[in-house]
């Protein structure tokens, strides 16, 4: 529900020696840490630094709100897409984005 994630996160993340590739449990460490540095001020609304239920209801409403285009009080696999589609063309291009000229990594 609350989504996060983002370059920052990778930018900050190191492995444990200078010049080191992080594990991947450094990377879900420091994405966490990016999140709830963004997104827990937006839900936590009154700033008491917990989320209380009504908070939790209030950003969840909102977001099946923003997901439900045709309004219909239902949410279909083809909204969930478009809504994603469209937050993606939203985001600005992030550092870990492939490159437009780049190949698809073979299997």
């Amino acid at each position: 529900m609350l989504m996060g994630g983002t370059a920052m996160a990778d930018e900050k993340c190191k492995g444990d020696k200078p010049g080191e590739k992080p594990t991947p449990a450094q990377v879900v460490q420091a994405k966490t840490a990016d999140f709830m540095k963004k997104r827990w001020g937006k839900v936590d609304s009154n700033r008491d630094g917990v989320i209380s239920k009504e908070e939790y209801l209030k950003e969840a409403t909102d977001r099946f709100n923003a997901t439900d285009i045709n309004r219909d009080g239902k949410i279909t696999p083809e909204e969930v897409k478009q809504f994603f589609e469209k937050s993606q063309a939203q985001r600005p291009p992030q550092p870990t984005d492939p490159k437009p000229d780049a190949q698809p990594k073979q299997p």
